[in-house]
């Protein structure tokens, strides 16, 4: 059986190996959420009005994300309504937008779809709301959370 050193358990109990991809540039809390964000999935950022009810995008981007779904859990604990509760929340080392789209995927999955239209992708969301806390002692190391 293989053995790693450096070898990360996060709060929930995925095991994190060490990799090589991850930026030197970043640093402690930042390369640690480089490296659980394993999972593939393709972002549309700058949403712009039109002002005829729809929504423009900058064209779709792969990116690196820790996608965890909390629908499931939200049933059981929220006492407030459905279309209130948080669907997923994400972590990455991107800074995203607020009312941009994002789908949990490659770009190879959304060829069949108008890439200019994220909400009639199935399973795209709307990103609702983000958190992005200076970790302590700096103005520069963010931890980035966003909740679809």
């Amino acid at each position: 059986m293989p053995t790693f050193d450096n070898v990360i358990i996060t709060w929930d109990g995925a095991v994190v190996l060490p990799e090589t991809e991850v930026s030197m540039d970043l640093k402690g809390i930042e390369k640690f959420i480089a490296k659980v964000c394993v999972q593939d999935a393709v972002y549309w950022g700058n949403p712009v009005a039109t002002g005829t009810g729809t929504v423009t995008f900058d064209p779709p981007i792969a990116i690196k994300v820790r996608w965890d779904d909390l629908l499931e859990q939200n049933k059981v604990i929220a006492s407030h309504k459905e279309d209130e509760q948080d669907r997923a929340v994400i972590l990455t080392t991107s800074d995203l937008d607020v009312g941009g789209m994002i789908m949990l995927g490659t770009l190879v999955d959304i060829l069949p779809y108008d890439t200019t239209k994220p909400y009639n992708i199935p399973n795209t969301f709307e990103i609702r709301k983000w958190e992005k806390n200076p970790m302590v002692k700096s103005s520069t190391i963010f931890v980035r959370k966003y909740y679809l």
